[in-house]
C-alpha cells in the first residue's frame, strides 16, 4: 500500500491567480514558456465554477470585443439576436475568442453596447439600402 498524501494549503491570492499558476497561464509561467494546459483537459469537481473566477485584462477584453466586431461586420449580422445564434452554433468559443463560456462574451458585449450597436445598426442600414435599389 502506497501512503496517501494529502496536504491543505491556504491560498494567499486569488483563486483566479491560483488557476492561472495550476494551469501555467500566469505571466511568470508564460515568460518561462511552460507548457498550458488545455482547459477543456482539466477536471473541476463539486459544481466549481471555473468562469467565475478567470479575470480578462485590458487587452484581452479589446482583442476579443474586435472579433466580435468583426463577427458581425463579416456576418452582416443585423440585430443581437443573430449575434447571440452564432455563438450558439460557434463551435468553439474558447478557441475563437478565448473565453471558457458565453457569460464572457455577454459581460463584454454589456460593456460595450454602444460600438456593437452602432456595427449592427450600420449592416441593417447597408441591407436596408440593398432592398431600396432592388439588389436583395
Amino acid at each position: 500500500n502506497k501512503p496517501v498524501v494529502s496536504e491543505v494549503q491556504i491560498i494567499k491570492t486569488t483563486v483566479a491567480d491560483t488557476y492561472a499558476y495550476l494551469t501555467h497561464e500566469s505571466k511568470e509561467a508564460i515568460r518561462q514558456k511552460k507548457h498550458i494546459y488545455d482547459s477543456k483537459d482539466i477536471v473541476l469537481l463539486s459544481n466549481f465554477d471555473l468562469a467565475r473566477y478567470q479575470v480578462l485584462d485590458v487587452e484581452m477584453k479589446e482583442d476579443i470585443l474586435n472579433k466580435i466586431l468583426d463577427v458581425v461586420y463579416v456576418n452582416e449580422l443585423e440585430n443581437i439576436i443573430e449575434l447571440r445564434q452564432y455563438f450558439a452554433v460557434c463551435d468553439d468559443i474558447e478557441m475563437m475568442f478565448g473565453v471558457s463560456d458565453i457569460r464572457q462574451l455577454n459581460k463584454i458585449i454589456r460593456e460595450n453596447t454602444g460600438i456593437i450597436r452602432l456595427y449592427l445598426d450600420g449592416n441593417y442600414q447597408n441591407h436596408q439600402k440593398k432592398i431600396d435599389n432592388g439588389d436583395r
